[in-house]
């Protein structure tokens, strides 16, 4: 017969994660193998409290094993729930130790680090992944560099670490440090740390994918009659012409002075200037004159 997990902790099905924990917490302490040196009764009771305890506690598993019933057993097995679950904190809360167990024979055996861990002869448990943002400047995200990043060791102490930038970068794009993670258990490996990436805005430019664009505010007489207009790119100036009876909002490109493509060698976007009309505050009378004449031309 199948084992039943909330018979196994001697909780309703409706229990919420505050009783199902206290109901492991009675067991644990009466079935430990500190507590019950060489009894393998208490042990295997010990294990099922450990197994029924994992899958309860943990949402996901508990809906997986509420929706499928007795055919949750035949997917997962004891050794593969355990073996992914850490009980380190809630044994050092109760001032006891982890355990290894030895399937097939051979007994409970300490657990690694003081007080935590769990396993069945598998290496202590990869730590979590952890995230925080770093801030770039524009420039840093167009064109990549070296950042030297003060990083938090799980001690409290300061560690300094040297991260590539790639060229092309936009925000919340991440960058992996693998290793810079929390450890599971003491001296037990690490996740890996994720940089977030936040791009500072720039004055003048705005960014829009691999492409660049800038605004250009120009004398109407220019976008009708024509002439050169010159913008402050990301490195240089640069001039273009504007041919004549130009409309407002009308786009000029200036090839490969945008983005990197990030990962991809060679490919570069462009720089777009966008024209617009740069109107007066005030008109002068022969400002007026001028403006009466173009109407009355049909302009």
């Amino acid at each position: 017969m199948a084992k039943d997990y909330y018979e196994t902790l001697s909780v309703a099905r409706e229990a919420g994660q505050d009783e199902i924990k206290r109901a492991f917490r009675k067991l644990a302490a009466k079935y430990h193998p500190d507590r019950n040196p060489g009894d393998a009764a208490a042990e295997a009771r010990f294990k099922e409290a450990n197994e029924a305890y994992a899958v309860l506690s943990d949402p996901d598993q508990r809906r997986r094993y509420d929706t499928m019933g007795s055919a949750f057993h035949s997917q997962f097995d004891q050794d593969e729930i355990l073996r992914n679950f850490d009980f380190g904190n809630i044994f050092s809360d109760m001032g006891l130790k982890g355990f290894q167990f030895n399937f097939g024979g051979g007994g409970p055996q300490p657990g690694y680090g003081p007080g935590g861990g769990y396993g069945f002869n598998a290496p202590p448990p990869r730590g979590k992944d952890t995230e925080q943002i770093l801030e770039i400047s524009f420039f840093e995200a167009v064109k990549g560099g070296k950042r030297t990043v003060q990083l938090r060791r799980p001690d409290g102490s300061l560690d300094s670490v040297d991260v590539r930038i790639p060229p092309g970068i936009s925000t919340n794009k991440k960058l992996r440090l693998r290793g810079r993670g929390l450890s599971a258990v003491p001296d037990g490996p690490r996740g890996d740390l994720y940089l977030k990436i936040a791009v500072a805005e720039h004055p003048t430019l705005r960014r829009k994918g691999i492409h660049l664009e800038v605004d250009a505010f120009v004398d109407l007489s220019l976008l009708l009659m024509g002439g050169e207009v010159s913008v402050q790119g990301l490195e240089s100036e640069s001039t273009v012409r504007v041919p004549p009876l130009t409309p407002p909002g009308a786009k000029l490109r200036l090839k490969g002075q945008g983005v990197p493509k990030m990962g991809q060698s060679g490919e570069q976007g462009n720089l777009y200037i966008v024209l617009k009309v740069q109107l007066p505050d005030t008109l002068t009378e022969e400002q007026k004159e001028a403006v009466e004449a173009l109407k009355n031309a049909g302009l």
